[in-house]
């Protein structure tokens, strides 16, 4: 999870809620008409679980491959905007429970709770789109953590963005709650929103100005209110090292800076069971701050685990019939 506990810890200053709104600028009205653009782009859906609505949207690929991302708490499906800009296969993203534009009035949040979310929605998509034959699923913080309990016979890997067990279960006793805190209560304009995440959690404006809309109100609140979240953060990483080592099928770790992994996944990595790639940037989005970088090794991945796959499979003899490999 990169230096997130430093970052959490030191990088946000608090800043006083403003009385009103002020009128839109062209700025303001030029990141919502890109916002509201891109997610034209996208087909959107509504899934049902439990009573609870999903927001889902889905961008077809050039073959019958599928990313399938989940975020983490506090954001939604548009921290994948600028990453689904980059990349060519197809890519399932939707909001959360209490996130985005799903249902706002949840019971709980708790690990297994949004397991069994994520779980129902893969089925639900799979189910409505028959063509799709592998699909990978990717979780970025506590999206990570959701991704190591899906099952599916379609899922061939998973990639886990910028989450250490370790390190997040020793942020959310400190970090998280001053990071908290020190949130905003309201912004004047939807550009100092930008200008507030871009000097507090991310590092490229492009990204920001896809994703940050997604976050707020139409009052310029924050959507979630991540202290209510409090009571079951303990369950969220719970387990996660070796869920992630013991996934079937391929396994990608993507952390935005070196940092000391705990012994389960030291021990994976020496014994190849997991790749791990660290990119030299002190920002937990990592997916949003390096989008290209970030696609590029998610491709690199896709297209290694497939090969690997097809070489396993069975092989088809010049002379007809079917033998295993």
């Amino acid at each position: 999870m990169s230096d997130l506990h430093k970052n959490l810890l030191k990088k946000h200053q608090p800043s006083p809620p403003p009385l009103q709104q002020t009128p839109p600028t062209a700025d303001d009205e030029l990141i919502i008409t890109n916002y509201k653009q891109f997610k034209q782009t996208l087909t959107s859906e509504i899934y049902i679980h439990e009573a609870l609505s999903f927001q889902t949207y889905y961008k077809p690929g050039d073959d019958t491959s599928v990313l399938f991302c989940v975020h983490g708490a506090g954001s939604s499906s548009m921290t994948f905007a600028a990453l689904c800009q980059q990349l060519t296969i197809g890519i399932f993203m939707y909001d959360l429970r209490g996130h985005g534009n799903s249902s706002k009035q949840v019971p709980d949040y708790q690990l297994t709770s949004l397991v069994r979310d994520t779980q129902s929605i893969l089925d639900q998509f799979v189910q409505t789109h028959p063509e799709i034959t592998q699909i990978y699923l990717l979780g970025h913080s506590l999206g990570g953590s959701i991704i190591t309990n899906i099952k599916h016979s379609l899922v061939k890997g998973i990639i886990v963005l910028d989450i250490v067990e370790e390190t997040a279960i020793k942020s959310l006793t400190i970090a998280m709650p001053q990071f908290i805190s020190k949130l905003p209560l309201q912004f004047t304009s939807m550009s100092q929103a930008v200008d507030w995440h871009m000097n507090n959690l991310l590092n490229n404006e492009t990204s920001a100005q896809l994703s940050v809309p997604d976050l707020l109100t139409s009052n310029l609140t924050f959507q979630v209110d991540l202290f209510k979240t409090k009571p079951y953060w303990k369950s969220w990483f719970d387990k996660l090292s070796s869920n992630f080592i013991n996934y079937p099928g391929g396994k990608l770790l993507i952390l935005a800076n070196h940092e000391t992994l705990d012994k389960s996944l030291i021990i994976g990595q020496m014994q190849g069971k997991y790749q791990l790639v660290v990119f030299n940037t002190n920002g937990h989005f990592i997916h949003e701050d390096l989008p290209m970088q970030v696609s590029v090794t998610i491709s690199d991945f896709i297209k290694r685990s497939t090969i690997s796959q097809q070489q396993q499979e069975r092989i088809v003899p010049k002379w007809g019939g079917k033998v295993h490999s």
